[in-house]
């Protein structure tokens, strides 16, 4: 999925720079989802929404 964005060309690696790690990449972006939602049902429980 991370293929089909517009930033893959520059985790591919850019200007002499190292490619990313996108198995690290894909990991951050699951928790940070994980979070949002998380958060999402925390202020539905608390009557934030």
């Amino acid at each position: 999925m991370i293929e089909a964005t517009h930033i893959s060309k520059l985790l591919a690696g850019y200007r002499r720079e190292p490619a990313a790690n996108i198995e690290a990449v894909t990991g951050v972006l699951g928790a940070l989802s994980a979070m949002a939602a998380d958060l999402e049902k925390a202020a539905t429980r608390q009557g934030c929404r």
